[in-house]
């Protein structure tokens, strides 16, 4: 119907040209099945914040931010104690991420980060959470961001 030329122009337009169908009956149908589903933890910009004020002084760390936005975006304002890795280089750079420690996944708007959370497991880190509406929503509520 036109819902799949619609998600066909809208896959195309960020370079996703090669669809090869679609799931009958949508997600729903697949669970009925009793297929496996991969759910992603998510925290809000709030929660976050709670959580780095509450680990603030705690030692060892508990948990790591990643900031996955790039150069500019991260000059521009990030969250104190970020580790700042790409989502393009993520890979590369994920000698400075402790797999042993809860990770919360930030980016410019919530659309990067969820990438970002399955490379993160592709590559073994167990505890990885996405952080809706990213660092446009962390400005909206006002919250701390450092440029050092």
């Amino acid at each position: 119907g036109s819902g799949a030329a619609e998600a066909r122009t809208r896959l195309a337009r960020v370079g996703l040209e090669r669809v090869t169908g679609w799931l009958a009956g949508g997600i729903e149908a697949w669970k009925e099945q009793g297929l496996p589903v991969e759910t992603m933890a998510q925290v809000t910009v709030g929660e976050l914040n709670e959580a780095l004020a509450a680990g603030r002084d705690t030692t060892p760390r508990t948990f790591q931010v990643v900031d996955v936005r790039r150069q500019g975006e991260w000059t521009a304002g990030h969250i104190a104690g970020a580790i700042h890795a790409p989502l393009h280089l993520l890979e590369d750079h994920a000698a400075y991420i402790d797999p042993s420690l809860r990770t919360y996944v930030v980016c410019g708007g919530g659309y990067r980060s969820p990438m970002a959370v399955e490379i993160l497991r592709e590559i073994g880190l167990k505890d990885v959470i996405d952080v809706k509406g990213g660092m446009a929503e962390w400005k909206a509520q006002s919250l701390p961001t450092t440029l050092s």
